[in-house]
């Protein structure tokens, strides 16, 4: 092999332990995009996943081009399925009405593609390119957001970030800990270790180098934080039941 060859050999093979580190028993969710390519969703389910959260929109006016493929394909494997808006906060200069804008056509796209899993819906705020000093812009957009959100499923999103990111760019921890948290944390281990103080998790992503049957390349790894009892509870709208961790 090649020294790039050795490399990705030696990445992919610490994925794989750390993926049978986190999972002992839990729920595991992927989340995927066009990026994956063309998946086999019979293989992926006979591999121990149980989710799989598929990207739909980003930004304003974009439907990534797999979606109907992947929420159908992961759908007829028996799947649970939800999905996920990558947020473009900072394309506009009204808070409000961005966000406003960005949900609407996320949840009418969801709407189309249904019936996905409200309780998997997802915004995925990331917050690239946002300046330090933005910090209300972008408070007042995941405000909005949340509430239009609510309006239109009588729930709260799903809210993917990091606490590197969060804590930099808004500088607060725990302003939006009423809303479910899909938490990013690469660090190996059994649990995240950096946590967002004051914000309790639903979902961790601990690796986006997941090597899944089915799945050409790597994939994004998720596992839920409770055993399946408290999973189907939240799925349920049951957002207040004990979390049960296995």
């Amino acid at each position: 092999m090649t020294p790039l060859e050795t490399a990705e050999w030696l990445l992919d093979e610490i994925a794989r332990w750390r993926d049978r580190a986190v999972v002992g028993g839990k729920v595991r969710i992927i989340d995927v995009s066009k990026h994956q390519g063309t998946i086999d969703w019979a293989r992926v389910a006979n591999d121990g996943i149980h989710g799989a959260i598929v990207k739909l929109t980003e930004g304003q006016n974009y439907v990534d081009p797999k979606a109907r493929t992947n929420v159908d394909g992961a759908r007829s494997a028996g799947l649970v399925v939800g999905g996920y808006h990558f947020s473009r906060i900072n394309t506009g200069t009204d808070a409000t009405r961005d966000a406003q804008l960005e949900v609407g056509d996320f949840l009418r796209t969801a709407s189309e593609l249904g019936p996905l899993e409200p309780g998997l819906l997802a915004l995925d705020v990331e917050l690239g390119g946002i300046r330090k000093k933005k910090k209300r812009y972008v408070r007042e957009w995941l405000s909005a957001a949340s509430d239009t959100f609510w309006q239109i499923m009588g729930r709260r999103p799903l809210v993917y970030t990091g606490r590197t990111t969060w804590k930099y760019k808004l500088g607060r921890d725990d302003e939006f800990a009423e809303l479910p948290l899909w938490l990013v944390d690469y660090r190996n281990g059994a649990k995240p270790k950096r946590t967002i103080p004051g914000w309790s998790w639903k979902l961790w992503q601990h690796s986006h180098r997941g090597q899944i049957d089915g799945i050409r390349g790597s994939v994004d790894m998720n596992v839920w934080h409770g055993d399946r009892a408290s999973f189907d509870a939240y799925l349920r709208g049951d957002v207040t039941a004990p979390i049960n961790v296995t």
